[in-house]
């Protein structure tokens, strides 16, 4: 079927859900114009996982996440104080496609690279919006407008498209995130580079994983009960306050905390889940629909489930895309919502303080119940979802 067939299609947002969207629209023969309010592409960011989930979407449309990215053969869990691994979730043998871990920016190049030049216009916002029965308009802030059977908000946890759409903002957790790079080096000789690790510790909870290759390690330290007065969801963090509520913590923590040059706090938001969106021809993917925060680090992989669903959804709608966005996003509802009820529950999980609880946490980890709660998540399928 022709472009003009299949109809045109914008997308507000040019990170991993809206880029993972526009190459599946682009595969499928669609129209598609990527808007995207920052100047150009920037390489900011943190690390991010890549579960077989998200993997199985990037292998279909033949993403290449090389040099980049590093494969994970576990997930270690660690006592905070004498480092003792409580549980192992081994990533081998289990699925079709690998566990990778990698930075942020190497796969919005990886997804960059898949797309012709032209697709995705940059330095341009989204200011306004109207559809009738055969068409959604969109305003721009260049002064332009777009006309086209259908909007996609793939603009992140502060969404305009959302914004325009319902009258709810991110809540705000309490809840902080440190976030830093460091190179592979003397800090992170006592980890395995095949190994995702967590500490759980009272109160808060340390990452440590591999990315760029092996070259470098992402890692991030979270605070509870932390007020939040910044503008942004992001500022620089001083060093001295990250590192002191874990001075007492294992070597291999605070030796990594050490080695950092620099790291950034970020503000952890939840977003209320919302069955449906007003408006017949536009929808919401990744963030915009879902933000949660990152305690299962599901966000990205859920935002690249949601591109191919949906593009699934309108392929098979024979014009009738309507109907094809509310079957989308039916399709998602049971599966979105209970992986953000476990992201909640586990975030607690990892961060309770020395006691009853956590001594019958770590039992059930030494028993070998990590992995329980993941194989309906890593298996879920994008192709089967619809059948």
């Amino acid at each position: 079927m022709s472009a003009y067939e299949r109809g045109t299609v914008l997308v507000a947002g040019a990170g991993i859900a809206g880029l993972t969207a526009a190459l599946h629209l682009v595969r499928s023969g669609w129209e598609c114009v990527v808007v995207e309010s920052a100047p150009g592409p920037h390489p900011e960011g943190a690390g991010l996982h890549v579960a077989p989930n998200g993997a199985r979407v990037l292998r279909r449309l033949g993403v290449d996440l090389a040099p980049g990215a590093c494969k994970v053969d576990a997930i270690a869990v660690r006592r905070w104080d004498d480092n003792e691994t409580l549980g192992l979730l081994s990533l081998t043998g289990t699925t079709d496609v690998p566990y990778y871990t990698m930075h942020r920016a190497d796969l919005h190049a990886a997804l960059l690279a898949r797309l012709s030049a032209g697709v995705v216009r940059y330095g341009v916002a989204l200011t306004g919006l109207d559809e009738d029965a055969s068409s959604v308009r969109v305003l721009l802030s260049d002064g332009s407008s777009w006309t086209g059977d259908v909007l996609i908000g793939a603009d992140g946890i502060h969404s305009a498209v959302r914004t325009l759409l319902c009258d709810d903002e991110p809540v705000y957790t309490e809840n902080v995130m440190y976030r830093g790079i460091i190179p592979t080096g003397p800090a992170t000789e006592g980890l395995s580079p095949d190994h995702a690790t967590i500490w759980a510790g009272p109160g808060r909870h340390f990452v440590a994983y591999p990315i760029s290759g092996g070259a470098a390690y992402y890692i991030s330290a979270s605070a509870d009960g932390q007020p939040w007065e910044g503008v942004d969801w992001s500022e620089p963090a001083d060093l001295n306050i990250v590192r002191q509520p874990y001075a007492d913590w294992d070597g291999t923590v605070t030796a990594l905390l050490s080695a950092a040059p620099r790291m950034t706090r970020w503000a952890l938001f939840d977003r209320p889940l919302v069955t449906g969106w007003p408006g017949q021809r536009i929808t919401l993917v990744g963030d915009a629909a879902h933000a949660m925060p990152p305690f299962l680090a599901q966000g990205a992989n859920l935002a690249m489930e949601d591109a191919a669903v949906l593009v699934a959804c309108l392929d098979d709608a024979a014009g009738d895309v309507v109907t094809a966005l509310r079957r989308y996003e039916t399709a998602r509802a049971e599966r979105v919502a209970a992986v953000h009820r476990l992201t909640a529950s586990r975030g607690a999980t990892f961060r309770l303080v020395d006691g009853a609880d956590q001594e019958a946490r770590d039992a059930a980890l030494r028993a070998g119940s990590l992995g329980d709660d993941f194989g309906w998540i890593f298996g879920y399928d994008t192709d089967d979802a619809l059948r």
